[in-house]
């Protein structure tokens, strides 16, 4: 019995490092979208600055009032194309953390159950009475994360289509609004 109670306690100390270098994957996937989303907003605010500073430059160097109407439209117009642009780069942004998490979820859900197989294994060395309830218990907590991995990836894709719909919609909305205000 004491070497079945150490081959248990091996394989769950090796279950409980898998789960921390999963908890690290998913931080670093989150790291680095984080990162990639906060680049993103930085570059809009740069490219909006550089904008206003253009202008700014436009309007001192107004010599007719009418020009202004021609420059704030001109500005207008090229607003509604940085916003279209930004709208697409943060719905890639957005798809791509999509995929690493998802990546991160299915390595991590197979390196999971490859940690059950082992652990299932030593179980299966042990006498028959002292392991059916052992078998049960991991029976249900492979089904149950099994469940919440399959659940993890449908809402992943459902708020990929709903982040995609939206940004085609936005996408196309200023374009028409623009091309309403033109007529």
């Amino acid at each position: 019995m004491f070497a079945i109670s150490e081959q248990l306690t091996r394989a769950t100390k090796a279950a409980i490092d898998a789960q921390l270098v999963s908890a690290n994957a998913f931080a670093q996937a989150a790291f680095d979208s984080g990162a990639t989303a906060i680049g993103l907003n930085l570059e809009a605010f740069k490219t909006s600055l550089a904008a206003a500073t253009v202008a700014a430059n436009q309007i001192l160097a107004v010599k007719h009032p009418q020009e202004l109407i021609g420059i704030g439209t001109n500005q207008s117009q090229q607003a509604l194309e940085r916003v279209q642009a930004y709208g697409r780069q943060a719905a890639s942004v957005v798809q791509d953390s999509r995929a690493k998490f998802s990546q991160v979820a299915e390595q991590e859900a197979a390196a999971s159950k490859q940690k059950l197989i082992e652990l299932a294994d030593v179980v299966k060395q042990a006498p028959a009475a002292a392991t059916t309830p052992l078998n049960s218990f991991f029976k249900s907590a492979f089904d149950q994360a099994q469940s919440g991995y399959d659940q993890f990836a449908r809402k992943g894709q459902q708020a990929a289509a709903e982040v995609k719909q939206a940004g085609e919609a936005f996408a196309a909305a200023p374009a028409g609004f623009a091309a309403d205000g033109a007529r």
